[in-house]
């Protein structure tokens, strides 16, 4: 249980640090018009102000390779153990067990994302069903 925390509070750090503190390093700096100032907005692309469904969209496909390394990471650790554990049963069950989760939970990772950017693409209009 406890790699499991580890492995979570890691992929939470370092998804800070790539993504979202480079977002504080941009200039603030304001346009001023008597007495009304303008902050610019850090989350724009260009000139354009992003929706909620954009942000979502942009946070999905911003976890999608950390999910997909943790995949990776746990079937290889599934593996190591199903071949290092010398006919024992408990072994080998745990080693295959990791292995499907792993499996199942790299499914459940695309799975969910296809669902979500379907469901932006609907609440957008950018999907219509006629």
């Amino acid at each position: 249980m406890t790699l499991k925390y580890a492995f979570l509070t890691i992929t939470i750090i370092i998804n800070a640090i790539l993504f979202y503190l480079p977002a504080l390093a941009q200039s603030t700096a304001t346009t001023c018009a008597g007495d009304k100032c303008k902050l610019p907005n850090p989350l724009a692309v260009g000139t354009k102000d992003p929706s909620v469904a954009e942000l979502v969209g942009r946070f999905a496909k911003s976890l999608m390779p950390f999910l997909g390394v943790g995949a990776l990471i746990m079937f290889i650790v599934g593996a190591i153990l199903w071949i290092l554990s010398s006919g024992n049963p408990e072994k080998v069950k745990k080693g295959q067990d990791t292995v499907v989760w792993a499996v199942l939970g790299a499914a459940v990772a695309i799975g969910s994302y296809l669902a979500l950017q379907f469901i932006i693409k609907v609440i957008t209009g950018e999907l219509k069903f006629t």
